[in-house]
């Protein structure tokens, strides 16, 4: 007699949205959400004493980044959060680019134009946006236009890119929800 168990649990998995080869930071509870996670599909290997993993992006620290490891500029790299309970969330606040400096801001690339799929934690069907951002190492918001959308997950895609002057690295510095309270 087959089983088709197996077939069931990859079935699952391959609809799941979370990658198998993402890297995550997680974080506790806070008054907004019950739990919150930020990964990533690559990050640079670290060069001499800088680092360039998912830590940088939510340490409150300019002088840090998360750059993409992947070969090229980075496209189709993505930046997950995702959330247990969350509040509604009205923008994606980020600091683009490697901000350490007006050298590393210009030698390394900065995201240009991303998707944003959105899935909300009511189980409604997902939303996707495309947005541009400034090539400007001050913070800068991606609205999000759908009002009280309590998200459970929110990915960040690379469609393009600000070329560095230097180097292919895609990075970015800061990434902060702004939860609607």
């Amino acid at each position: 007699m087959k089983t088709i168990f197996p077939v069931a649990i990859i079935a699952i998995w391959a609809a799941s949205p979370m990658l198998a080869t993402e890297l995550c930071k997680y974080t506790d509870d806070t008054q907004v959400y019950d739990s919150q996670s930020i990964c990533v599909t690559s990050a640079l290997a670290p060069q001499g004493k800088n680092n360039y993993d998912i830590k940088a992006l939510t340490d409150g620290n300019p002088s840090t980044a998360w750059c993409e490891g992947v070969k090229g500029r980075g496209i189709g790299e993505i930046i997950t959060l995702r959330w247990t309970n969350a509040s509604a969330v009205d923008n994606i606040w980020l600091n683009n680019g490697y901000t350490k400096s007006n050298a590393s801001y210009t030698n390394n690339g900065r995201l240009r134009d991303v998707r944003l799929t959105l899935w909300p934690l009511d189980g409604l069907e997902r939303r996707q946006m495309s947005f541009t951002l400034r090539d400007t190492p001050a913070e800068q918001a991606i609205p999000i236009p759908w009002p009280n959308l309590r998200p459970r997950q929110i990915e960040i895609e690379i469609l393009s890119t600000y070329e560095g002057a230097k180097y292919r690295d895609t990075c970015l510095s800061e990434i902060w929800p702004d939860f609607g309270l």
